[in-house]
């Protein structure tokens, strides 16, 4: 059993996060720096490697003229990889940061601490830089039977982002029904999610008259409960631009590269 935690304990905690946050940022800007200034190099150098190029086969090129379009192409390449491993480097430099904010955020959550900040989804959101949604499997919301027990967290976040359902707290949920029924009540309000007989959908009721139909779905023995029918959760990250831009380049350069010895 963990011991309860001191003021002093909570002052430290606090001051950890709130300066894992600034780092992370801080970091984040630097990538961004880093990026505004490679980008436009290395588009701006095969841009006009692509114009000689051309402008170099169209006439007789010799052995030197090869071996100078060689050169670019493989110097291009260079920069372009140079510039994706410092952004791997800012990215698992955040990754170490988020993960220990997630411990502390876990000591809040079981201390009953508030966070006067931002929540570690809203770090991961910033940090990813999503660009658009595809049509992807998203992560589930909780896990039904997880609840009560270590999905207790989810479920009150789920909640409290879907339906902004502000009281539920862990002590307040509990299973009837045979296990059929997640009940959430602070004596005023409750929330009901009641499980079909087929264990493929969950039936939301809110004392305030709204209602919602959640998917369940058995996955690894678990059953898994999902938003809405909509899975859609396929993101376009900072991280996997940069991957593209490399990929791409070096496709680029490889293909200007072999053309060159089948001319």
């Amino acid at each position: 059993m963990e011991r309860p935690l001191e003021d002093r304990d909570r002052d430290l905690l606090r001051f950890n996060y709130d300066n894992l946050h600034k780092s992370i940022w801080e970091n984040h800007k630097v990538s961004w720096i880093v990026t505004s200034i490679f980008v436009p190099i290395i588009f701006a150098m095969q841009g006009y490697f692509i114009k000689d190029y051309f402008s170099t086969l169209n006439t007789l090129p010799s052995k030197t003229l090869i071996v100078q379009l060689l050169m670019g192409a493989f110097v291009i390449i260079f920069l372009t990889f140079v510039w994706w491993l410092i952004m791997k480097i800012f990215a698992k430099f955040n990754e170490v940061r988020i993960n220990r904010l997630r411990k502390i955020e876990d000591i809040f959550f079981n201390n009953k601490i508030d966070i006067d900040t931002y929540t570690v989804r809203q770090y991961k959101y910033s940090y990813t830089s999503y660009l658009f949604d595809g049509k992807k499997k998203s992560p589930y919301s909780f896990s039904w039977d997880e609840i009560p027990g270590n999905d207790n967290r989810k479920l009150i976040k789920f909640l409290k982002a879907k339906f902004c359902i502000n009281w539920a707290v862990a002590e307040n949920i509990e299973k009837i029904d045979d296990g059929k029924t997640i009940k959430l009540t602070d004596g005023h309000n409750f929330v009901l999610l009641k499980l079909n007989n087929k264990k493929t959908a969950v039936k939301l009721e809110i004392n305030d008259g709204r209602t919602d139909k959640i998917i369940a779905k058995r996955e690894n023995c678990n059953l898994n409960i999902y938003p809405d029918k909509k899975h859609s959760g396929y993101k376009l990250t900072f991280s996997r631009v940069c991957n593209l831009v490399l990929i791409g380049t070096v496709a680029i350069n490889v293909i200007l590269i072999i053309y060159i010895f089948y001319f």
